[in-house]
């Protein structure tokens, strides 16, 4: 099993392009695809998904170009776009016996299926509730159950936690890592926290371009020694934004605490403390050129 993405560039008319050269190599794990919004995720989600043709480049699913032959892929293929939609008069029983059917599941394998889902993804007791009244959370739940349905060996989200509460999303957080198994999982976000609790490699996108995929610890290596802690009168710390990378700010009794990724010590009051994640994510999401102190 293994799906490999060689070059893919996409365009739009009057837009340039929203992938520009991208390759990657998947195996069995979870992946999780970071980038600002607009950095061409959605793009790359929805050729993966046989949904768009790539301007440029291929994508081979166990060596079998997917453009030309999509039906391999189709078949094991799970997708829980960003914009998913439901049928709110439906139950959540009667929208995926509907969806199992275009999928061209046996009802018999059907039904074991749904029951099997809902129970596993804790909606059984609403099972005959119109969709309409279920929280986002739910809906999102309905959505995996979906793509599930056909016990997918690749399975594409993409952000699927945008608009849930803390704690639908830690829920949804566990439900992915559990799934990861023998599948290959595509998580697609611009949340940090998310990819840093479920994937075990990570892909940075910028501007349609990949600038980085490792693992959590290579990427965290790679600003370590290089985050400072300090400071600053409120004044003062616009100022600082304009000359320096900072990736949080926090409100103090005496002004602003800032936190910068710098190559040295942007003050003679700042501390190195351990990075995060979004430390390292942040840098490269802004080209890799966190500024020396003036």
């Amino acid at each position: 099993m293994h799906l490999s993405i060689q070059g893919v560039c996409k365009s739009y008319p009057g837009r340039g392009l929203a992938l520009d050269a991208f390759s990657l190599e998947l195996s069995p794990g979870v992946l999780g695809l970071l980038g600002p919004n607009g950095a061409g995720k959605s793009t790359l989600m929805r050729i993966l998904a046989t949904l768009t043709r790539p301007s440029a480049g291929r994508v081979l699913w166990d060596g079998v170009d997917v453009a030309t032959a999509p039906e391999g892929l189709r078949a094991v293929l799970g997708y829980l776009p960003q914009d998913f939609g439901v049928y709110p008069h439906l139950s959540a029983v009667e929208f995926l016996g509907y969806l199992a059917a275009l999928k061209g599941l046996p009802p018999p394998a059907a039904r074991r299926r749904i029951d099997e889902l809902l129970n596993a993804l804790n909606l059984w007791e609403a099972r005959a509730v119109p969709l309409a009244e279920y929280s986002g959370g739910m809906r999102q739940r309905v959505g995996i159950a979906q793509a599930l349905l056909n016990d997918p060996r690749l399975l594409i989200i993409d952000e699927p936690t945008v608009g849930l509460d803390p704690e639908e999303r830690a829920r949804f957080r566990t439900l992915i890592a559990e799934l990861a198994g023998n599948r290959i999982v595509l998580l697609s976000t611009h949340i940090v926290s998310d990819v840093e609790a479920t994937a075990e490699r990570i892909a940075i996108l910028h501007r349609g371009k990949l600038v980085a995929a490792a693992t959590p610890d290579v990427l965290l290596e790679a600003v370590q020694g290089r985050v400072f802690e300090w400071v600053v009168p409120a004044e003062e710390a616009a100022r600082l934004r304009t000359r320096l990378l900072v990736t949080s700010t926090l409100r103090r009794a005496q002004g602003v605490q800032l936190r910068v990724v710098s190559n040295a010590a942007p003050s003679p009051e700042a501390r190195a403390v351990a990075p995060s994640l979004e430390d390292a994510y942040l840098e490269l999401a802004a080209g890799g050129q966190a500024g020396s102190a003036a």
